[in-house]
């Protein structure tokens, strides 16, 4: 039988079996059918059944069809502005290519640390980590995957077979996810985090507290996840062939042409509004189609520069659309994501300070799994562990950091936006990224629970 056909009814029994079940003590009829709808389209989107486009679509006709949200709520949620900050930015990470700026920064930067694959890797991840601390995780992965993408052009390495590729293009999102992690300014999940943190017990996080808990978690994480991509990857070769490419075309770069002069402008003014947001209250959105926009009027990028992106750009704006509404509009709205988080927490009670950084560490990890978009994640878990934390007189940050932290990992699911920037090249499969994801996510869960109980008197 065909694995997609095995796959498709698999996913249709898990939908029946949850949805039909008898219906667990505190949560409603909305809120099971919700989490019944989940685990069946986990299940589709990771296997792939269905093409993503179609599959997404048909999750958004099914959540008012099986009674789970009203139209109006699902369409509300389809519209949130996620998936239109992700399509502006991948134009403009597009623009940096067209413009000629990606292919010389690249020659500068990669490479730095030799041409033997690994070391390529590393000299790929450990800038891509370091400017995600200051600066989104996003932008950051959109950055440095255009930097990336003329080093696999240049190596010949094709999209869906070149194993250095798919290790590239799965290693920068990682290290910006964990980067990320640094500074309250790494990732807006952590400003999401202090914020809640306040709102629900009144308690706070200044900025150096997190960089000290931030920064050397994250400094581990990135070695240690370079080390398990690097032993679950057999490139196709051990000198990347187009490291020499790039050492030429460093010797021949002349000045800067005038599309490099305006994307490197357009870029500056960008990064920066992007970095001061929490201070202009300038929508990010906003500011990245602004920047696409002013890159089409100067000329920059043209209309004929859609044609190899326009269909990936539908898929991921179609996909996230899809998430959000199943996670905001579904989950959260039906009480399905505060029910697990309620039964699952309670078994913390009396593990000490220790085993509840684990133990939330541990939960916000697997939450993933119902909440794919890290920000209803901590809508979700920030206030339930500080209630937790409260009620069982442990200090609040000790509950709540690890979730802010772990919310950054994306990779047993990778349905958030960070990891689907390089997804739209082709390198990798979603099976990919939760292969690698795994081990990554262990590590995690040990690095962060050990720092974050030892530099306790900081937070």
């Amino acid at each position: 039988m065909n694995k997609r056909l095995i796959w498709g009814l698999v996913a249709v029994l898990a939908y029946v079996v949850l949805a039909y079940a008898p219906i667990f003590p505190g949560l409603s009829v909305a809120g099971q059918r919700a989490i019944a709808l989940t685990a069946a389209a986990i299940i589709a989107w990771v296997t792939e059944v269905l093409p993503i486009t179609v599959t997404s679509i048909l999750v958004l006709f099914l959540i008012p069809l099986l009674g789970i949200a009203s139209p109006s709520d699902t369409l509300a949620k389809f519209a949130y502005p996620t998936p239109f900050y992700i399509a502006a930015a991948i134009l403009f990470a597009e623009g940096m290519l067209i413009s000629g700026l990606g292919r010389r920064i690249a020659a500068r930067v990669i490479g730095f640390l030799g041409n033997r694959w690994d070391r390529v890797l590393l000299s790929v991840m450990l800038p891509t980590a370091l400017l995600s601390t200051v600066i989104l995780d996003i932008p950051t992965t959109i950055v440095f995957s255009s930097l990336a993408l003329p080093l696999l052009i240049a190596s010949k390495c094709e999209p869906g077979k070149s194993e250095f590729g798919k290790a590239v293009m799965i290693a920068i999102p990682v290290a910006a996810a964990i980067g990320g992690i640094g500074t309250l300014a790494g990732s807006g999940l952590n400003v999401q985090t202090r914020d809640l943190l306040w709102a629900t017990v009144k308690y706070d996080i200044n900025f150096l507290q997190w960089t000290i808990v931030g920064m050397p978690t994250a400094i581990i994480l990135t070695f240690i996840a370079w080390f398990i991509i690097t032993r679950m990857t057999k490139p196709e070769f051990e000198y990347v062939p187009g490291i020499e490419e790039f050492r030429k075309i460093r010797k021949e770069l002349g000045p800067l042409s005038r599309s490099e002069k305006i994307y490197l402008i357009t870029f500056i003014v960008v990064v920066a509004l992007w970095f001061t947001q929490p201070w202009t209250r300038i929508d990010i959105v906003l500011v990245s189609v602004c920047g696409v926009i002013v890159l089409f009027l100067t000329g920059v990028l043209k209309p004929e520069h859609l044609k190899g992106r326009a269909y990936s750009i539908l898929e991921i704006f179609i996909l996230l659309s899809a998430i959000n509404s199943l996670a905001l509009a579904g989950l959260l709205a039906a009480g399905a994501i505060k029910w697990i988080s309620n039964v699952s927490l309670s078994p913390a009670a009396g593990l000490g300070p220790l085993g509840i950084v684990f133990y939330s560490s541990t939960f916000a990890a697997l939450l993933h799994y119902l909440a794919p978009v890290a920000g209803a994640l901590v809508a979700i878990g920030v206030p339930t562990t500080a209630t937790l934390a409260v009620e069982y007189g442990i200090k609040p940050s000790l509950a709540c950091t690890p979730v802010g932290f772990m919310a950054s990992n994306v990779f047993l699911l990778p349905l958030d936006p960070v990891p689907l920037v390089t997804y739209v090249y082709g390198y990798w499969k979603f099976k990919d990224m939760i292969k690698v994801g795994v081990p990554i996510t262990i590590a995690w869960i040990v690095v962060q629970s050990l720092i974050i109980y030892s530099l306790q008197w900081f937070l």
